[in-house]
């Protein structure tokens, strides 16, 4: 497939190979690099509408292009100045900006659509080798913390969702850290019993 070829029939939209990989078990913090690091490694062919914005000048493009080798590095570096990068694979969209004010940067791909057949060679790779990195106490307290409920079983099932099975253990190293922020469950008295009746 060349840049601007159309794309194939056996294509798959982003969001549903997204999709695809966290029924696979992947937690979504690993989503894009797992996608970016494919992409850069010619593993999955990805093809989108491409919009740059410079400064004050923006250009979206009307012809479906090749995902290209820069956008990959963009999105898969793990360097310190790639920290200053906002950076997605969200719905159908793969993206990144960059500043604000007259230095803003972004560069965008949108209906974006994977090669199904290279995507499903890949998917079966994941799913043999993917492991979750271990998700350190600070990063777990970090989460924690920014959590909006206060169910620790809802939030221990969108704590695996969010970092994939297997990032920690709940015992041991979850619920002491839940525990930490939030302390023990304040539990109700047990109810007294109504005396009872004597007969008239």
């Amino acid at each position: 497939m060349s840049e601007g070829e159309p794309e194939s029939a056996l294509t798959l939209r982003l969001s549903e190979a997204i999709a695809r990989l966290r029924a696979a078990g992947v937690g979504e913090v690993d989503v894009l690099r797992l996608i970016a690091n494919a992409g850069l490694a010619r593993q999955l062919i990805a093809t989108g509408y491409p919009a740059t914005c410079n400064g004050g000048r923006h250009i979206a493009g009307i012809d479906r292009l090749r995902v290209d080798r820069l956008m990959w590095r963009v999105l898969s570096s793990t360097k310190p100045a790639a920290a200053a990068y906002q950076r997605w694979a969200y719905g159908d969209e793969l993206g990144w900006t960059l500043g604000d004010g007259d230095k803003y940067q972004h560069r965008i791909f949108d209906g974006v659509t994977v090669d199904l057949t290279l995507f499903q060679l890949w998917l079966r790779d994941v799913v043999d080798h993917y492991r979750p990195g271990k998700v350190p106490r600070e990063e777990i307290d970090k989460w924690i913390r920014a959590y909006p409920g206060s169910n620790s079983k809802s939030a221990w099932a969108d704590f695996q969702r969010h970092f994939g099975p297997g990032a920690c253990k709940r015992d041991v190293d979850f619920r002491p850290v839940w525990l930490d922020v939030h302390g023990n469950p304040q539990r109700g008295q047990p109810r007294k019993k109504s005396p009872a009746l004597s007969p008239p």
